[in-house]
């Protein structure tokens, strides 16, 4: 083979090495960009327009049509973390909090402390159940964040998990988190959207008022 030869032999595969590394590399970011596109069940990437002013995040699939004030609540059955299915009408009879949330939500997040520090106390002097159902992918993903943060799992809240979030879809959340006061006769009392502050002395007022 001649020297023209060789190096014309030597610039066609480094040509055919560059190409073919130029194709992996853009097969491979678009690979990468489908997958940020597709994300399993309702865990959102949280962005600045999903986190509105009011400090709750936006469900993509949700409708403008869930359970208000006077509404007959509605039935639904989560799992416990020991894998138990609860139905919501096992407490019916007694007031019941109903909070919608999820660990990649951060309003969420920030409204757990309160929540639980309410729950120490809902069921004694208020007669008032409270229960957080999280839209998760898994049991883990709670574990985590309950270890994490250093949350009190001992409270009395009734943390249950329903992966599909078929009923934050039944009760039409709109935005993480909301919470619902369900009363003895299964009516919804009142509708919080939002990060509360379940320990204000507002709260706890309004509460001894309306809960008769």
């Amino acid at each position: 083979m001649t020297k023209i030869a060789k190096k014309k032999a030597s610039f066609d595969t480094k040509a055919l090495y560059r190409s073919a590394f130029l194709l992996c590399a853009a097969a491979f970011a678009i690979i990468y960009w489908m997958s940020s596109q597709t994300r399993e069940g309702l865990e959102l990437q949280i962005t600045s327009n999903q986190v509105d002013s009011t400090g709750t995040v936006s469900r993509p699939d949700a409708s403008d049509d869930g359970l208000r004030a006077g509404s007959e609540a509605v039935d639904f059955v989560a799992s416990a973390k020991q894998g138990k299915l609860v139905r919501l009408s096992q407490f019916k009879g007694q007031f019941i909090l109903l909070n919608f949330w999820a660990t990649w939500c951060p309003p969420c997040v920030e409204e757990m402390p309160s929540l639980l520090s309410f729950s120490k106390i809902a069921k004694k002097q208020f007669g008032v159940e409270v229960l957080a159902v999280s839209s998760d992918e898994n049991w883990g993903l709670i574990e985590s964040q309950f270890q994490e943060k250093k949350w009190d799992q001992n409270s009395g809240l009734q943390v249950l998990l329903d992966t599909s979030a078929e009923s934050a879809k039944t009760y039409g959340v709109l935005k993480y988190p909301e919470t619902f006061l369900i009363d003895k006769n299964f009516k919804v009392v009142k509708k919080f959207v939002g990060v509360q502050d379940w320990m204000s002395a507002d709260f706890h007022r309004w509460l001894k008022e309306n809960l008769k």
